[in-house]
């Protein structure tokens, strides 16, 4: 919705991991050295932990996509996965026909799989997402797994990435065995105040945005306050952000905005202050009013040249809906367009720097202003929270 509005080719902030938006700051681009160099030199398992939402499914992925061609990747990304099927995934991921056969026959074709592969300059690194959440008999199917071996080297090396609580199911007596043989631990900590500032400026280049980070300060302090760091939550605020700033007619993304996606994704009550009328209206269903344009932009013109000749009849009393940014003509033209009451009747006034006034009716009294009030559909009332007024004075 709001990608042409701030010149992006794609949603910078979605939270489908897309290695093109890899973030190498923060030690995650030194990490994912580390964790390459590990999954290609040397024996023993590597287990990587993080708290959910803080990016170690995306950098799972660029380590898929940077490793030599020499390693061959095996992602199981079902972690409830059982013991008895475990070696049949593997057995079909290194293309085996494992089909009615026994689970020691079916190891032993893997096995001789990983001796031809070694023999050819070739290894396999099996790469568990979520393990934290894979059953203890499971994980030390997959050790028994890693024990395959030629006279000098391990044919096949192991990568846990999960929750903290995997180290708790570490920790457990019968998973010793396993847990002796983890040789590198990582952890993905959630990023700084100041690495989360960063982060938005490069996802929104990485979109295709073009000049500074356009997060002002104010709006990023707000993100990281209610994310805690986490990337999942800068993504799904960042992202709300945007709109919310999208609708206010404002290129820069400002406290304000945050505010309401932080409100909006729950992180903050929302008792004690209204969302911005805009913002709740594209809240009710403005993503359907947005969906092609209903008006020109000549006819949004027209409206305006109407409303201020209208200015210079007598002093009336109107119905104010909303002030919006004099750039969004185009969001106007949805408006009127898909509008449930008389467009006619809707009057469209220049009132400060860079913003309009959008009124509707125009009253002799202010007792007939109110009466009509009441008769506004309730969505217009629930959105906007419209309210009696005079009309402005003329420029």
């Amino acid at each position: 919705m709001y990608l042409s509005y701030f010149g992006l080719s794609e949603a910078p902030f979605s939270i489908t991991p897309a290695t093109g938006f890899f973030y190498p700051g923060a030690g995650r681009g030194e990490l994912l050295e580390v964790l390459i160099y590990a999954a290609t030199h040397g024996d023993g398992i590597i287990k990587v932990t993080s708290e959910v939402g803080s990016g170690k499914t995306m950098l799972c992925r660029m380590l898929m996509e940077s490793l030599p061609e020499t390693v061959e990747t095996i992602y199981l990304p079902n972690p409830a996965i059982s013991r008895e099927d475990v070696i049949y995934a593997v057995a079909d991921e290194l293309g085996l026909d494992s089909r009615d056969l026994r689970p020691a026959r079916v190891l032993k074709l893997v096995q001789d799989a990983l001796i031809e592969k070694y023999a050819r300059g070739r290894s396999v690194l099996v790469i568990i997402d979520e393990a934290h959440a894979m059953p203890c008999e499971t994980l030390e199917e997959l050790r028994l797994l890693y024990n395959l071996e030629s006279s000098r080297h391990k044919l096949l090396r192991l990568i846990l990435f999960g929750q903290p609580e995997l180290d708790g199911k570490l920790g457990l007596p019968r998973m010793r065995q396993l847990r002796d043989r983890i040789v590198h631990h990582f952890s993905v900590k959630p990023m700084s105040r100041d690495a989360m500032a960063d982060y938005l400026g490069f996802r929104m280049r990485a979109a295709g945005f073009f000049g500074e980070n356009p997060f002002s300060r104010g709006a990023a302090s707000l993100i990281y306050s209610a994310s805690n760091g986490l990337m999942r939550r800068i993504n799904i605020l960042a992202d709300k952000s945007l709109l919310a700033a999208y609708v206010d007619g404002s290129i820069t993304i400002r406290a304000k905005h945050a505010r309401v996606a932080v409100r909006d994704s729950g992180h903050e009550p929302v008792a004690g202050r209204m969302l911005p009328a805009v913002v709740l209206l594209l809240l009710l269903g403005m993503p359907a009013i947005l969906s092609e344009p209903r008006m020109s932009i000549d006819a949004v013109e027209d409206r305006i040249g109407i409303s201020m000749r209208h200015l210079s009849g007598p002093k009336a009393y109107t119905i104010g809906l909303f002030e919006i940014g004099r750039e969004r003509k185009d969001w106007l033209s949805h408006f009127l367009g898909a509008s449930a009451i008389d467009v006619n009747s809707i009057y469209i006034y220049p009132v400060k720097a860079g913003r309009y006034l959008v009124v509707y009716g125009s009253y002799p009294s202010r007792t007939l202003a109110a009466d009509a009030l009441t008769r506004l559909p309730d969505s217009y009332r629930t959105a906007y929270h419209p309210a009696v007024r005079r009309f402005p004075d003329p420029p």
